[in-house]
């Protein structure tokens, strides 16, 4: 039996020879990716090198930041914060002294010095995790993200040196409804195949009785570009790439539906 030309075969087609070529292709630059990655040194290097001349890094390349330069970055920042408390402890020791009060004791400040160079303090992670734990997602102007804010400002003040408050602001906010997703599949029960589908956040409605079309699958931003708007037109754009690593996915989901508008 010959299948309807008109009809796409639900079973599928056996892949192109050039399309397995491009796949071990891609393999092997993923494996040449993770073997660089392992040659990296443990922090960055110049940070000219990783940063426009606007000193903001660019999203090409924020979103290739390997695992370890991602560590590198939460270090550096929490390192950051706690420098911040000790030029806040040492201004408050300096004020004091100043208007006549006791000078501040040294051996307060090489506990403070000593407490930032501590590879065992665990202060940061431990609070991070309280935050996570306790609010879980905190998408903007949700509850959870007030909850989360109020905590963040309350853990400040609870350090004498710091002083933490808020301020009104005007933000969209994006509210989940209801999602579902479905196969058409000719051959099954009922023609239909119920599929799990999670809505990424502020992402766009569809009409009211939802939207069915053809799926055109793609590898890459390249590919998808290939096709041109004369294939992609009308159809459901799935970007079908394997997970590698955040980095080298992540773009897909920032940016894919931008590329196949």
């Amino acid at each position: 039996m010959v299948p309807d030309e008109k009809k796409p075969i639900p079973w599928g087609l056996p892949p192109l020879r050039s399309e397995v070529l491009a796949r071990q292709a891609q393999a092997a630059a993923v494996r040449e990716d993770r073997e660089k990655e392992a040659e990296l040194p443990e922090y960055f290097p110049e940070p000219s090198a990783h940063y426009g001349s606007n000193g903001y890094m660019p999203l090409d390349r924020l979103e290739a930041l390997s695992g370890r330069q991602r560590l590198g970055i939460f270090v550096g920042g929490a390192l950051l914060l706690g420098g911040t408390a000790l030029l806040a402890s040492l201004g408050g020791c300096l004020m004091s002294a100043q208007g006549g009060g006791e000078p501040c004791p040294m051996h307060v400040v090489a506990e403070l010095v000593r407490g930032g160079h501590n590879a065992s303090n665990t202060v940061a992670w431990d609070r991070l995790a309280e935050m996570t734990d306790l609010y879980g997602h905190r998408m903007t102007a949700s509850r959870a993200y007030d909850l989360s804010a109020e905590w963040v400002v309350r853990t400040a003040n609870s350090d004498p040196n710091l002083t933490a408050y808020t301020e009104p602001v005007w933000v969209d906010e994006w509210v989940r409804g209801s999602e579902s997703l479905e196969l058409l599949v000719p051959t099954r029960e009922g023609g239909r195949v119920p599929l799990q589908l999670l809505g990424l956040g502020s992402s766009a409605p569809t009409p009211a009785g939802g939207i069915e079309a053809n799926v055109v699958p793609v590898h890459s931003f390249d590919e998808l570009a290939r096709l041109g708007n004369a294939t992609i037109s009308g159809s459901v754009v799935l970007f079908n790439f394997p997970y590698t690593g955040y980095g080298q996915v992540a773009r897909f989901r920032s940016r894919g539906a931008v590329e196949a508008a």
